[in-house]
């Protein structure tokens, strides 16, 4: 990969410029049923370091494998996008070593990290509606659902939002099976709920909801005038 780095002209001292290849990611996506999915358009490859919130997508095979190329040090995430088909990534792997609720690492002077998914069908849903501080239904208001474990935070594999419609209803698909919470975020984007120091604030306004495989999980939220207050502040 090519670098541009401009100097000012006055003297630096003691600069120190160190250089190592760029990685390669090779990829597969495993179906643990047998049959991969056809409806996987794109892989996004999501930068957690050193550039937080980048992107870069490929295209997989039809045998599943993929790959990314000048891949610089740092921590990654992959998502997958698909127009139809209903299943879930049940496990990561990278150079053999389990990393399903973490990052991609890559260290320097790596030449090559392999890593595999595993795509099982049976994701859950979960549905329900939103009232505000009365009972009437919550209309566009904004919502996150994230893992109830807070060691399974780091990733956006357990973070979803969403927003209610014309009757407070809301819906989030295609949920990995296990235990959330659910919080109304009448604010701004609800990706603030992925930052730490607002969880710690919101997260007992919550709703907690266990996904089954395959199932649908229902539950019904109330806007709290206290978590308002919150949400101003972001």
């Amino acid at each position: 990969a090519k670098r541009v780095v401009n100097f000012s002209n006055r003297n630096i001292d003691h600069f120190t410029i160190s250089l190592s290849p760029a990685a390669t990611i090779k990829g597969r996506l495993i179906a643990a049923g047998g049959k991969l999915p056809t409806s996987i358009t794109s892989i996004t490859l999501l930068w957690e370091t050193p550039i937080p919130f980048g992107r870069r997508a490929a295209v997989p095979a039809a045998d599943g494998s993929f790959e990314f190329a000048d891949v610089r040090p740092g921590s990654y995430e992959l998502s997958l996008f698909r127009i139809a088909g209903e299943f879930f990534v049940s496990a990561i792997s990278e150079n053999h070593r389990d990393i399903t609720d973490t990052f991609i690492t890559v260290p320097e002077a790596t030449p090559v990290i392999e890593v595999s998914l595993t795509l099982d069908a049976g994701p859950g849903r979960v549905i329900g509606t939103a009232y505000d501080t009365g009972k009437s239904p919550l209309v566009d208001c904004n919502l996150a659902m994230f893992s109830a474990d807070p060691k399974k935070r780091e990733t956006q594999r357990y973070f979803q939002g969403s927003r209610t419609g014309p009757q407070g209803r809301f819906v989030f698909r295609d949920v990995i099976p296990g235990d959330y919470l659910i919080v109304l975020w009448p604010g701004g984007d609800p990706i603030r709920l992925r930052d730490p120091d607002v969880v710690q604030l919101a997260e007992k306004f919550g709703a907690r909801v266990s996904v089954p495989v395959s199932g649908t999980a229902t539950v019904d939220l109330r806007l709290d005038p206290e978590l308002q207050r919150i949400a101003r502040r972001f």
